[in-house]
This record gives C-alpha cells, structure tokens and sequence, in this order.
C-alpha cells in the first residue's frame, strides 16, 4: 500500500528478543538499543520493547528516522495500545511532530496544518487524500512543535473526536499557538467518532468540505465548552467571559485583538469598552512583571539583529528560519560539490558545472543583492566570502578558532548531528535512507529559492505598505506597477518549489 511506503510502516515480530538478537549480530551494541528504546533488559536477559507492535517511524524535517511508536494488534485491555520511544539523544518528543517530514510540501500547499493525536489519524486521512496532517503523538502540544508547524504555515486547525475527554486540557495549547502570532481553529468530529474512523465512512471530497465548514476559531470553540460547564450561573458565565479574555490578551498584533474582542461583545453581549478594559489590565500586569526580564531579552538579541521577530504585525516574515537553514547548509556541506546549470556568454548554451555548494549560496545572495537581516548570520556568511575570493572554502573548525564565544556556540548548535544512520547498516543490508546529504542539490536550491520567495513577500508587504500611505497619483501608479513586478517573482520562486499563490 501507498502509506506503508509514505510512512515506511512496519511490524515488530511477536517474539521476545527478533530484533535484539539481529540487531548484536550485526554488531550494535546492546547499550545503543537500550538507551533508543529498542531493547530492555531484566534478570531474565535483553528483549525488544515494540515486540507484537505495528511500527511507526518517526522523521524528523530532513527524513532521519528519531523514534517509534508502536501499536498493539492485541484487544486486551490490560496491554498498552502504545508505546513510544523514551526520550533519547536523538529523540526529543517536543521537538517532533509524526507525520512533518511527509506533510511539509502540502502544508505549504494548502497554507493550512491539519493537528491531530495519534499516527493511524494522520495515516487515515492521508489514505483519504488529506495530507497537510501531523500529530503530536499523544502528547500535550509544546512551543517546539507549534514552531515547527510555523516554518511552513500561520494557520492551525486542530481536529477533536467528539468524545474527547482531553478538549479543556488542550485550552493551553490554543493558547501557546496564539502566542506565536498564528491562526487556530477547532474542528470537532460527531460524537463517537474521530479523524481516523470518520476518514473511513465518508469520501475524500465529502471530508474535505466537512474540515472546511466545521472549522470553528477558537473563540466561539472555547465558550460553546465552557458555556455548557456554566450553564446559567452569572458567576461561572463571568469566569468564562475572563478565560477567554486571558487567551486574547495573550495574541501579540493588537488589530487581531481588537477584531476578537469585538467578536467576544456580540457572543456574550457584554460592551467592547468592558472587554478592552479587562485586556489592558493583563497586558499592564503582564509588561510590570516581566520588564526587567525583557530588558535582558533585547539586550542578548541586540547582537544577532533588532529585528528578529517571527511576523510583524504587518503579516511580513522575520526570515529568520531561512536564514539559519542557508548558513546550516554552508557550514555542515560548505565544499561538497553540487551540479549547477550555467549559461555561456559565447554560445549561449546551458552546460552543467560542478561547484562547491557554498559558493552555490553566495553568488544566489550576490545576484540578488541579498544581505541577512541577523548579523551574526552575515558575519558568517562573510567569511565564506572573504575565503571563496581567495580559493578556500572554510568549514566550522575556522569559527572555532574565533575569540567570539557566542560565534563557536552557535555554529556548534547548527553543525551537531541529531541522528546518524550505521554506515554498518547500510553496508550489510543496502538500505539507504533518504537522508539531506544525499539531495543536497534539492536541499540548497529549496532553501535558497525559500528564503528568495520570503525576501519577495516582504518587499510586497512594503510596497503595500507605502500604497495606503501615498497620496500622490504618479506615485500610486508607481507602486502599483513594482507590486506587479513582485508578484511576477513571487510567483516564480512559489511554481519552482510547487507552491499555489492563491493571493
């Protein structure tokens, strides 16, 4: 089946020791398997953790496999219907969301990431032709994982079973979405059913519209909750009015409050003014409390660039991802060579050209006139600069060597391999997994056609910007024909990374 392959599925033997007796016969050690989660040990001896388990394989963004999870066949009660790899050097299950490293391309597609619980939901519904899905894997959403989904997408939709016990727990959640200047809403399945077994009954077409129209924001999904907990008590509906007021307040663009708090008066019919009011005093509280702590914050991000922020509230990007996934790639793959399609000034022919895969960045930043908004980013992007004009291509050890603490620590978060796959195991069983090294073409052209892509979208936001402001009819015209022009560059790097502009 497709999703078997997708999601490269599989199955552990019914057997108490298949994999851990292959597994040391093919030379890994025992202590490996046990700190991964793969194997346990007691008095009786070593004996694989997934036994008897259908496998799902947990990716991270570049296709490297992190963990597992692991479900029962079984129907009895008293066995886990999971489990999941613990927590790991490699596996840090706040930071992965199952499901990403498929679903990324449609994410970006679509503009939208559907959120559910468990691995057979995001299987299910891919099955039913709905691929822009992740699941937290049965954990409590984290910053981590909502910063992922960002990467790709502002807008979260995240979808309930009808009887879900868990709903008031999720309030948090919503919460840490808003927080990061995204988009939530809420959709909730029938009673009795959920994405994987809904998936199931309908048609593709029949369950695309249901997600669409029963998409609710979270306003009106967290007072249809807690409304039905008050019922007609003024004391407990007052509680409710003030949970919801703590969730807008916690949304940083003040025009995205105003239009929520406006909503908030009709539902309850209670004046904006209240409401407003109310918001104030949590954001004056909230900058009281936390202003010497701010102050510490600006003071460190001074140096990587003031401007930093993930979104303004004029909907531009901070390019922030981008730019670290562009000097990533230099400092980790800097000298490996990258075929690259070049036109000859004498013929005018296209022939393919090796070079080095930084130097492949820099002259696509120099021909745009592109500089890194971080300046630590740029620094470094310098340096590869100042080597290539001299015939070198620098790697992490030159930064090393640097007195700039700050420079070394970074340049070791982005260099250190989260997961490395045995050259063991591909050697002995010619399995090789689709790993970024071995696409690095496809990896640094998509990043430099994404940070490209981004750059563009700001310099329209700019443009669009000026065009509200501008009074003067030349002008206006002026404008109108470079925002044309944006939107024909746009457009082009959006159709080379298969991204549908639908604005």
């Amino acid at each position: 089946m497709p999703s078997i392959k997708k999601f490269e599925l599989g199955y552990s033997p019914d057997n108490s020791s298949a994999l851990t007796k292959a597994a040391l016969s093919a030379g890994y050690k025992l202590e490996y398997l046990e700190k991964t989660g793969l194997s346990k040990t007691n008095e009786k001896g070593s004996f694989d953790f997934f036994r008897g388990r259908v496998i799902f394989p947990i990716h991270n963004l570049t296709g490297r496999i992190l963990g597992f999870g692991g479900r029962t066949l079984k129907t009895d009660k008293k066995i886990a219907k999971y489990f999941n790899s613990p927590e790991s050097e490699i596996y840090h299950k706040s930071n992965v969301l199952f499901g990403l490293y498929q679903a990324k391309g449609a994410i970006i597609k679509k503009d939208t990431c559907y959120l559910v619980e468990g691995y057979t939901d995001v299987v299910s519904l891919n099955q039913a032709g709905i691929e822009n899905v992740v699941a937290s894997s049965g954990t409590a959403l984290t910053e981590g994982q909502i910063k992922l989904i960002k990467r790709y997408t502002n807008n979260i939709a995240i979808l309930y079973d009808g009887d879900s016990a868990g709903i008031k727990a999720s309030f948090r959640g919503i919460d840490l979405i808003l927080e990061q200047e995204m988009n939530v809403k809420v959709v909730l399945f029938p009673d009795g059913e959920d994405p994987d077994s809904y998936s199931k009954k309908v048609g593709t077409t029949e369950l695309d519209e249901y997600l669409q129209k029963e998409a609710t924001d979270f306003i009106r999904f967290k007072a249809s909750v807690l409304l039905n907990d008050a019922k007609d008590d003024p004391l407990k509906r007052a509680e409710t009015i003030k949970d919801i007021v703590k969730s807008i307040a916690i949304i940083p663009d003040q025009i995205i409050r105003s239009v929520y708090i406006r909503e908030t008066s009709q539902l309850f019919d209670i004046s904006e003014k209240a409401l407003l009011s109310e918001v104030n005093k949590i954001l004056a509280n909230k900058r009281s409390s936390n202003s010497q702590e701010q102050r510490q914050q600006i003071d460190v991000a001074k140096p990587t660039g003031s401007l930093q922020k993930r979104e303004s509230s004029d909907g531009s990007h901070s390019l922030s991802d981008q730019e670290k996934d562009l000097i990533r790639l230099m400092l980790t793959y800097g000298s490996i060579g990258i075929q690259v399609e070049i036109e000859t000034q004498e013929s005018e022919e296209i022939k393919k050209e090796e070079i080095p895969l930084a130097q492949y960045i820099i002259e696509e930043l120099l021909s745009d006139d592109l500089k890194y908004v971080n300046e630590t980013y740029q620094s470094i992007f310098d340096e590869f600069l100042d080597g290539i004009e001299n015939g070198l291509i620098v790697n992490d050890q030159h930064f090393f060597q640097k007195e700039e603490a700050t420079l070394s620590t970074l340049v070791v978060d982005l260099t250190m391999p989260k997961d490395s796959v045995s050259e063991n195991w591909e050697k002995k069983h010619r399995i090789y997994p689709q790993e970024e090294r071995h696409k690095l073409k496809q990896a640094a052209v998509e990043s430099v056609y994404m940070y490209k892509l981004r750059v563009t979208e700001n310099m329209i936001n700019g443009k669009q910007t000026g065009l509200k402001e501008e009074t003067e009819e030349k002008e206006i015209y002026s404008l109108l024909e470079q925002i044309k022009q944006l939107n024909q560059i746009r457009n082009t790097f959006a159709s080379k990374l298969g991204i549908i502009i639908t604005r």
